[in-house]
């Protein structure tokens, strides 16, 4: 259940790419995001509003993933007004290769042979995508910031969640989350959706790639270590690039399409090579 329930918010994810990027292309991002999370707050919390009781540690650990979150849709959206859904999808997968990098320099987790060559092979395949000419891409810089973002997003998904404070952390997380993207509108002002299409865009995005996938998301790390989880999440950026090209009409051309083959094996190298990370019941959680 665990996995199945993670490849659904993995296909959740990655569909919402285009979705997202239709938004914000009639919307200023900024609005757009603030309307998801803040609505996906409000339903989480009309669910279970019980889930809204918690200790100061839960809820500094809300706080960090809070911040987490809202860096890496920041990083990501941004990155999104300059390139494709498919393409941001594919250097997103990158977070797969950061996951054992972070959590060896932040918690001296072991790296082994395979994470050193991942890596080389997903720098090649990112600078295929994203290098032109000698420059690197704007929405490639940001969408790898974003990806950056997610890769510490599961390290503490992992260690910090269980059965009991799953669905907290997740409300938790997209509460803080839409807190700080309303705080973003308040220079240039809130701006309402357009158009019905973009009502129906928000209400996706809010319903089924955050409100319901990020608690599932909470839930199924309480059982899966972050290992495991990366591996699963693979599958987004194939999610995303398959929706890119049957609803928005990208092009995926032979450099694109070698670039994300790199960074698609670099993933499968650093997650199905390596050395299985401890069981989640096995950290340290008193309460992600």
């Amino acid at each position: 259940m665990a996995i199945a329930s993670l490849l659904a918010v993995t296909a959740a994810w990655g569909t919402s790419f285009v979705v997202v990027k239709d938004g914000i292309s009639r919307m200023p991002f900024m609005s757009f995001m603030s309307l998801r999370f803040s609505v996906a707050f409000i339903l989480l919390a009309l669910m279970r509003p019980r889930a809204l009781r918690m200790d100061r540690r839960q809820l500094g650990r809300g706080v960090v993933i809070g911040v987490i979150g809202f860096l890496g849709y920041l990083f990501q959206t941004i990155g999104l007004q300059y390139t494709t859904a498919s393409v941001s999808g594919f250097i997103t997968g990158m977070f797969v290769v950061l996951t054992p990098l972070c959590a060896w320099a932040l918690h001296r987790d072991r790296i082994g042979g395979n994470v050193w060559v991942s890596v080389v092979i997903a720098t090649v395949g990112l600078g295929l995508i994203s290098l032109h000419g000698w420059s690197f891409g704007v929405g490639e810089a940001w969408t790898l910031a974003g990806a950056l973002m997610w890769a510490l997003q599961i390290i503490y998904f992992s260690r910090w969640s269980t059965s009991e404070n799953a669905y907290s952390i997740g409300m938790l997380m997209i509460g803080f989350v839409a807190l700080f993207f309303v705080v973003g509108t308040v220079p240039a002002g809130f701006t309402m959706p357009p158009t019905g299409g973009v009502w129906v865009g928000v209400l996706v995005t809010s319903v089924f790639a955050t409100a319901i996938a990020f608690p599932v998301q909470s839930w199924g790390q309480a059982h899966i270590d972050a290992t495991r989880a990366a591996v699963i999440f693979t599958m987004e950026p194939v999610f995303a690039a398959t929706a890119g090209v049957l609803v928005a009409g990208d092009v995926l051309g032979p450099r694109t399409l070698i670039g994300a083959a790199c960074i698609l094996a670099a993933m499968a190298i650093a997650e199905f090579g390596g050395r299985r990370a401890p069981d989640v019941d096995t950290l340290p959680h008193p309460s992600m």
